[in-house]
């Protein structure tokens, strides 16, 4: 898995925005993508922004591995690092939850909560 991709995740579902984006293709877009220049999210914690700045690297020997992601301070909590075989076994929460406008557009994309509204949302 290319951890880049990660790092683009984590920015969308942190900030609610996405990483590199404009209204329509253009060469700054391009431009930004290929030099991975982004908006700094200053609303986010420095561990999170410091996350994100090791994973949205273009050299890929640059990019953080997979075992320091998991050591990394954004997935610790008050009493330590993170046990990542407890929140396999949904016997431990992560410490952060995905933007609100990530959550609220979870809906309108087609995923629901109720069992009653039949078919809607599911993929043939």
């Amino acid at each position: 898995m290319d951890l880049y991709l990660y790092g683009l995740l984590a920015y969308e579902l942190l900030t609610g925005e996405r990483a590199f984006s404009a209204d329509t293709p253009s060469p700054e877009l391009e431009e930004s993508i290929i030099t991975c220049k982004y908006r700094e999210p200053k609303e986010l914690s420095p561990d999170a922004r410091d996350l994100i700045s090791k994973l949205i690297v273009k050299s890929a020997k640059s990019r953080l591995q997979i075992r320091h992601i998991k050591k990394h301070p954004f997935f610790s909590t008050a009493k330590g690092p993170m046990d990542w075989k407890l929140v396999a076994d949904g016997k431990q929460k992560m410490p952060h939850a995905p933007h609100r406008e990530i959550v609220r557009s979870k809906v309108p994309l087609g995923f629901n909560d109720s069992e009653d509204e039949g078919d809607e949302g599911s993929v043939a």
